[in-house]
């Protein structure tokens, strides 16, 4: 018989998104987001838990409790041949990433639908 190794979570312990969350960038929708991630970063003893933005969209399993949201997209810059192929670049400032400013708090009991607008300051 198999036993999985590591630690089991129960369903109370993690929670799932509502697949209602949109973003928006200095007012203009940005659906769909050709490219983009979105990762909901607990406190340091738990992993940050993240997932792939498509049309504007995430749902995916996070930590109840206050998260700081680190949200990556890009879109497609010029060609370089020699590479061949597209290359895309980082649209969205430091504040909503690498230096994320965001934070929210995930319930472990009722909906968590969350409407990011973001702007370039």
């Amino acid at each position: 018989m198999f036993t999985p190794k590591g630690p089991i979570l129960s369903p109370s312990y993690r929670h799932n998104f509502l697949s209602h969350n949109t973003f928006s960038y200095e007012g203009r929708r940005l659906h769909p987001i050709e490219t983009g991630f979105v990762s909901f970063v607990p406190d340091r003893s738990k992993s940050p838990q993240a997932g792939k933005i498509e049309n504007g969209r995430f749902q995916f399993n996070a930590y109840p409790g206050p998260n700081v949201v680190r949200i990556l997209s890009e879109k497609k810059g010029a060609f370089n041949k020699g590479m061949n192929q597209y290359v895309y670049q980082q649209f969205l400032p430091a504040k909503y990433n690498d230096e994320s400013e965001l934070l929210e708090e995930v319930s472990a009991d009722g909906e968590n639908v969350f409407q990011f607008a973001l702007t370039g300051e």
